[in-house]
């Protein structure tokens, strides 16, 4: 697993990716090693749309209380 890889993915990259490991783990027919490395990877771009999401949703708040300087919480 690289992890500078999965971190230099957009989101829909990472979520493409991980979506083709869910269907493949869901299929059965990889062999136990690749399924856990399968599995790895999975958690690794899991990971990394969490992070991304999260970021966005700042900037979206940070955006959202520009733009209504009254606004303090949503």
């Amino acid at each position: 697993m690289n992890e500078q890889e999965i971190n230099s993915m957009t989101f829909e990259q990472a979520a493409a990716e991980l979506e083709a490991i869910v269907g493949k783990l869901n299929s059965g027919s990889a062999q136990l090693d690749e399924m856990i490395a399968l599995y790895e990877r999975g958690v690794a771009l899991s990971d990394h749309c969490k992070k991304l999401l999260s970021d966005y949703d700042g900037r979206v708040l940070k955006a959202i209380r520009g733009a209504d300087t009254e606004l303090t919480e949503l």
